[in-house]
């Protein structure tokens, strides 16, 4: 699907859509993979220690509670939280639902919600 949407749209499946990462993950999905995986896909990263209002989606860590440092910021900039997994899972089942994979009742911003829109569209 990914190779055929990028060829007749033009990007991948993170396009326009920036990514806050904290700085360790733990478990299989590094930060150094997840930030191939996005940019592959024509997101974008955070440098680490960056403002994050300009981010659309934060990575926690599995282990992470509500009051860790980082994840405090993210809620606190209003960004849609998930796990790392959420990248693979976006890439592996188009037009997934962000909101599906949603950490501590967040939601997803317009930019991603208008991704997501225009791949439910293609997939029809």
């Amino acid at each position: 699907f990914w190779r055929l949407y990028h060829s007749s749209h033009g990007h991948g499946p993170f396009s326009g859509i920036t990514f806050a990462l904290p700085s360790r993950l733990a478990g299989t999905l590094t930060r150094g993979m997840l930030e191939r995986i996005i940019k592959a896909g024509d997101g974008s990263v955070l440098p680490q220690k960056s403002q994050l209002d300009s981010a659309d989606v934060a990575v926690l860590d599995a282990s992470m509670k509500r009051s860790d440092s980082f994840a405090s910021q993210c809620l606190n900039a209003g960004l849609l939280c998930v796990h790392g997994n959420f990248v693979v899972e976006w890439i592996a089942h188009p037009g997934s639902p962000s909101n599906h994979f949603a950490l501590f009742s967040t939601h997803p911003g317009h930019r991603l919600l208008a991704l997501e829109k225009r791949i439910q569209t293609a997939l029809a």
